[in-house]
């Protein structure tokens, strides 16, 4: 076999069915389907127990497990998988069979990493800065991965390097993609970037990443934090650095914050204080900037207007007494229970 999807699962039900009809009219000779119910309370499981039954010619595996959210059941597929290749696809978008014969026709090439343009917002988009071609120079495929802040379903792994480097992805947490961001450039000695549409991105469903805050959406901290620790264990040199601090302020600060901004006082306000004032903690205990103008000032999206709507909230954390050190990891606790 050439290629397992591996598909997370979770009480999606509905959001599901357009992924399912797009496998049911691929030609999927060769592919391996991993199916995983994440400890589903719905119909989930039915609808994929009635898939898999209902096409016997493919290659279908389905697993069921208690809710370990979307990391725990794509490692849970990858421990199952036997393919070359894996692709770690949601549940509630779409791919495309030109990826598939793609992949299936360059296969034998071993690349680490094989990356595809991918549709969000009805905008075709490639995650990589460079241009289509194959790129076997590690050091210039690790500087490739490192400046480029790539949606990791638009890449499909060579399983055999994510298995041995034990790259895994964060469990009981989402924005478990944002921890891998840091980790897996590293790792990766050569990629074949392609101008192939692979992947439809849905932002039209009620995923927990892509919708109002609540307690899971602080996950984002956390795996801002991990990533952030564990990529510094492999860098060479400052520039490497350089380019995870980024990436962390950007994750743990900039993202997060904006996901609770609301223009109107609101609760949310004290959680936006909360974000901040443990960003200078981590900065400190990290040995990085704790400066509100190194986190925006490079940030051209932002208009002067809300930088400084955003630095009025910087200053009012310094002044409310608010405990963080401890906060953050109980509600992630509270909220995986």
């Amino acid at each position: 076999m050439y290629l397992s999807l591996i598909i997370p699962f979770y009480n999606r039900d509905v959001f599901s069915l357009t992924l399912l009809k797009t496998l049911a009219e691929l030609s999927l000779e060769g592919v391996e389907i991993i199916l995983v119910d994440d400890g589903s309370t719905d119909n989930t499981h039915l609808e994929l127990s009635n898939y898999k039954n209902s096409f016997p010619n493919q290659n279908i595996q389905l697993i069921r497990q208690a809710n370990k959210g979307p990391g725990g059941a794509r490692n849970a597929g990858l421990k199952l998988s036997r393919a070359k290749y894996v692709w770690f696809v949601d549940s509630d978008d779409d791919i495309t069979q030109a990826a598939i014969d793609f992949i299936k026709e360059n296969s034998i090439d071993n690349y680490d990493v094989i990356n595809f343009n991918y549709l969000a917002r009805g905008v075709e988009k490639s995650g990589l800065e460079v241009e289509p071609g194959k790129y076997i120079d590690a050091n210039e495929v690790r500087a490739i991965l490192l400046g480029s802040l790539v949606p990791l379903w638009s890449n499909v792994y060579r399983r055999e390097m994510l298995i041995d480097n034990n790259i895994s992805y964060r469990e009981y947490c989402y924005y478990e993609d944002n921890a891998l961001d840091f980790i897996y450039p590293f790792f990766v000695k050569s990629l074949l970037n392609t101008n192939i549409l692979a992947y439809k991105y849905n932002e039209e469903n009620e995923s927990i990443v892509r919708s109002k805050p609540n307690s899971r959406t602080l996950d984002r901290l956390y795996t801002a934090e991990y990533g952030f620790k564990k990529g510094l264990k492999h860098v060479l040199n400052k520039d490497e650095i350089d380019i995870l601090e980024k990436l962390f302020v950007r994750l743990y600060l900039v993202n997060s914050v904006g996901k609770y901004t609301t223009i109107k006082p609101s609760k949310q306000w004290i959680i936006m204080w909360r974000i901040m004032k443990n960003y200078r903690r981590l900065a400190k205990d990290l040995d990085i900037s704790d400066s509100f103008f190194d986190a925006y000032n490079n940030l051209p999206e932002l208009s002067s207007k809300f930088k400084l709507f955003l630095y009025f909230h910087w200053i009012f954390s310094y002044i409310v007494p608010i405990s963080t050190v401890k906060y953050f990891d109980n509600v992630r606790r509270e909220a995986w229970q």
